[in-house]
């Protein structure tokens, strides 16, 4: 019952049908949740490496001040790589991000061709 006016009655069949969609939609939850999940700690390692390469950028800058010139050139490849690493991590989020969108986009037609083929049947 909805209310004191409307009243929904479902046969056996309907029932099946909500029950393997309730499976089905907890199962994509789940999947959903978890990519989430592995997307925050992508982002979180790429926002580590930038901070690491800021680090090692104002250590060659402190080496290369007291005349190590070698130990500065190895600080800066090492903010090098950490900046890549950074950069890789962000082009993963968003690569990330717009796979979802566009997954989502195309379970949103695929609902909608399915109903208009049961309403063709």
């Amino acid at each position: 019952m909805i209310g004191d006016r409307c009243e929904i009655t479902l046969d056996p069949a309907h029932v099946r049908a909500l029950a393997g969609q309730w499976a089905t939609a907890l199962r994509d939850a789940s999947l959903v949740a978890a990519a989430e999940e592995v997307l925050d700690g992508v982002y979180d390692a790429g926002a580590q490496a930038r901070t690491a390469a800021q680090r090692a950028l104002r250590a060659a800058n402190r080496a290369e001040g007291v005349g190590a010139r070698v130990q500065a050139g190895e600080a800066r490849v090492a903010a090098r790589w950490a900046e890549v690493a950074a950069q890789r991590a962000q082009d993963a989020v968003e690569a990330a991000l717009e796979a979802m969108q566009e997954a989502e986009r195309t379970a949103v037609t695929a609902e909608s061709a399915a109903a208009a083929a049961a309403r063709a049947l």
